[in-house]
């Protein structure tokens, strides 16, 4: 589940925000729901600000829980996002453009100038998502089950580096049968 976080553009400058009530937007709400469903994959978009120390704390403190960089250049991070990548939250950080409006080369492009370790690049742009999001290399046609019943059944062709996920409920309902198709294009 990803949860967004911190302030954003939105509303910004407009009259009452556009509606938007930024005391829902603080991370530390999701806490309980990262303590009550442990087992669920839970990102925090954006770095949070200006409650940065509550998303890293979390992501330090709960196993479950990922900060994705979304949404601001690099450039802008508050510095203790970028000292926690580089060390205790290395395996923590997920990239993030927010394209259409942030593009990801200008992104990439501030990040390797924003202080992170080269050696970090690759966990944060890649292995960080292929871990937080379970799609490591799994056996062709071997079942998974997630907490909520759900069972997945990966395939893969090697030759068009291409996964299809097939997701079905444990009811078998075929109003509630999903299709995933995703194609990696060789960034997986």
């Amino acid at each position: 589940a990803i949860f967004h976080t911190g302030h954003s553009g939105m509303g910004t400058g407009l009259p009452g925000g556009g509606g938007l009530r930024l005391k829902y937007s603080q991370p530390i709400h999701i806490d309980d729901v990262a303590v009550d469903f442990p087992d669920m994959t839970i990102i925090l978009a954006h770095p949070s600000w200006p409650w940065t120390d509550e998303a890293l704390s979390m992501a330090l403190h709960k196993e479950n829980v990922y900060i994705d960089l979304s949404g601001w250049m690099p450039k802008y991070f508050p510095p203790q996002v970028v000292q926690y990548a580089n060390g205790q939250l290395r395996k923590k950080m997920l990239f993030g453009s927010d394209f259409p409006l942030i593009k990801p080369d200008k992104w990439i492009e501030q990040f390797t100038e924003a202080g992170f370790k080269p050696e970090i690049h690759d966990l944060i742009l890649k292995q960080n998502a292929v871990r937080a999001l379970r799609l490591g290399p799994r056996e062709p046609g071997r079942a998974v089950r997630d907490h909520l019943g759900l069972r997945a059944v990966a395939s893969e062709s090697s030759a068009e580096r291409h996964r299809e996920v097939r997701v079905a409920f444990e009811d078998q309902d075929p109003l509630r049968h999903a299709s995933l198709t995703t194609s990696t294009n060789g960034f997986l």
